[in-house]
């Protein structure tokens, strides 16, 4: 029930901007993917030159909807959660994730299990809705709805600093596109050599 609040209350960005974001980041990208935090596939179309991917979703009913959908290239599910990738490292050659890091309980755990698993200068996009430190008001209602949006839409918190936990994670930014005021970001970053992820 709450994943059908979640997608109606989506609905509308989805159809009008987000498509184009998820075009945008995910057109170039090539080789052996994750997506991460899949939710029912809506990333699939747009791997057009993508080797395989490689859909990582905890929610099972999920999981049989993106088992449902095609692409160009292989397409494989693992039914895991992103704090605990299911993949040897230096599996893959990029990874994506699409509003995903707003609702994984443990972030740091997961951006440190994303590093491991992408090879050394492997590509890491994020999109993801941040708390708006640079507007004060705006900060203060997102920490004010934020409880609440909890309930309605699958854990998201509207205001974790998604920015803030990538640059203390193990991946290095490359560069940040900010969108709707700073609300939303497009975050590049890769997996340096050496890196050293959380055990």
């Amino acid at each position: 029930m709450k994943g059908c609040i979640y997608d109606m209350l989506m609905a509308p960005l989805e159809h009008s901007r987000f498509r184009q974001i998820r075009r945008g980041m995910l057109e170039s990208v090539k080789g052996h993917v994750l997506d991460i935090g899949s939710g029912t596939g809506a990333s699939i179309p747009y791997y057009q030159q993508a080797e395989s991917v490689t859909m990582l979703e905890p929610d099972a009913a999920k999981i049989r909807r993106i088992s449902r959908k095609r692409k160009h290239g292989e397409l494989y599910w693992a039914e895991a959660s992103a704090e605990c990738i299911p993949f040897p490292d230096n599996t893959f050659d990029e990874a994506a994730a699409f509003l995903a890091f707003c609702t994984i309980p443990d972030p740091v755990l997961a951006l440190s299990e994303t590093a491991r698993v992408v090879k050394p200068g492997g590509r890491v996009q994020l999109f993801e809705h941040v708390r708006m430190d640079h507007h004060p008001k705006a900060a203060a209602l997102q920490d004010f709805l934020t409880p609440a949006w909890q309930l309605a839409a699958e854990g998201c918190q509207l205001n974790r600093p998604t920015r803030q936990l990538v640059e203390e994670s193990p991946l290095r930014i490359n560069q940040v596109r900010s969108l709707y005021g700073g609300l939303f970001l497009i975050i590049e970053a890769y997996v340096p050599s050496g890196v050293s992820p959380l055990k």
